[in-house]
């Protein structure tokens, strides 16, 4: 773990009383280990089994760190439903930490309070435990150690920043620039055509090194609304081409500045659709119809195009 992380743990006095839930023995001694060294305090292990009992026990935690390997039915159900009620009440800071097959079910029964993370690395790790300490301790003694924290923090608050902007252009009530009846077909071949085109970006440069998840996430979600098609929030993940744990932080803050909303699957009560607010869907229909009104006026006219 990043030694300065661990300083300004320490630092912080945080002292976090921490509960383990989960099955991996492994995993369970590397979390402990990590809350250990972060300057926290493991006040009890339990299994998923026992999670429910534990999250009712006499001594609550501060801190509850849940390690989700495996799909336990309802089981599961009830106890990612009772971790999010009680990190609603505020009752403790909630890590839930998930392999991508299950951030359906995860988003879906924990996803709103709890902080959600797919297959962190360990460095993502340490940025959630101390975002967890900030947000719970009251004590601040060492400016510099803020500044740290400040600095962890910097990707949520990009993301803020960016999603606000974004959100700027999407006024309630509002049409957004000249919005033209554009035939669904040209449009679906347009939006197909941009995303097809980004992604080929991958193939000649580092992944990620153009990475604008939110981009991403609203042209997919704009083109599955022409297609008629749900889009879970896994694919969703996927679509915007960043890591999973990045992708939901996206997604919540698009949520937040009502972009984006989330429904249940009606077929399936652990599994939630994400989809473009009405508004954000007028603004996306009115981008698609000013890119092919651009591209009709870029070409040239038949009397000055190139000879043969």
């Amino acid at each position: 773990m990043d030694r300065r992380v661990v300083d300004l743990l320490y630092e912080r006095k945080s002292g976090m009383r921490t509960l383990l839930l989960g099955d991996n023995a492994k995993r369970m001694a590397t979390l402990h280990a990590a809350v250990l060294e972060a300057g926290g305090e493991v006040i009890g292990q339990a299994t998923i089994a026992e999670a429910l009992l534990q999250l009712e026990d006499a001594e609550q935690p501060e801190l509850v760190i849940v390690d989700v390997q495996a799909d336990y039915g309802a089981l599961l159900d009830a106890a990612l439903a009772r971790l999010e009620r009680a990190a609603q009440e505020r009752r403790f800071e909630a890590l839930v930490l998930v392999p991508l097959a299950l951030v359906d079910l995860a988003s879906t029964q924990a996803g709103l309070s709890a902080s959600l993370l797919v297959d962190p690395e360990p460095r993502e790790m340490a940025s959630a435990l101390v975002a967890a300490c900030r947000r719970r301790s009251t004590e601040v003694h060492d400016s510099s150690a803020e500044a740290m924290a400040m600095r962890l923090a910097d990707l949520s608050e990009e993301v803020g920043r960016v999603a606000r902007s974004l959100a700027q252009l999407v006024v309630p009530g509002a049409t957004p620039g000249v919005l033209e009846e554009v035939p669904p077909a040209e449009e679906m071949a347009l939006l197909r055509a941009v995303i097809r085109r980004r992604r080929l970006r991958h193939d000649f440069f580092v992944r990620g090194l153009f990475a604008d998840a939110a981009w991403d996430m609203l042209l997919d979600l704009r083109l599955a609304q022409l297609e008629r098609r749900e889009v879970a929030v896994s694919s969703l993940c996927i679509a915007a081409s960043v890591p999973a744990t990045t992708a939901l932080r996206w997604i919540s803050t698009l949520i937040d500045n009502r972009l984006m909303v989330r429904h249940p699957d009606p077929r399936d009560r652990r599994r939630a659709f994400v989809s473009l607010t009405p508004a954000a869907n007028q603004a996306m229909a009115a981008y698609a119809g000013a890119v092919l009104r651009q591209s009709a006026e870029l070409t040239l006219p038949e009397d000055l195009s190139p000879k043969r």
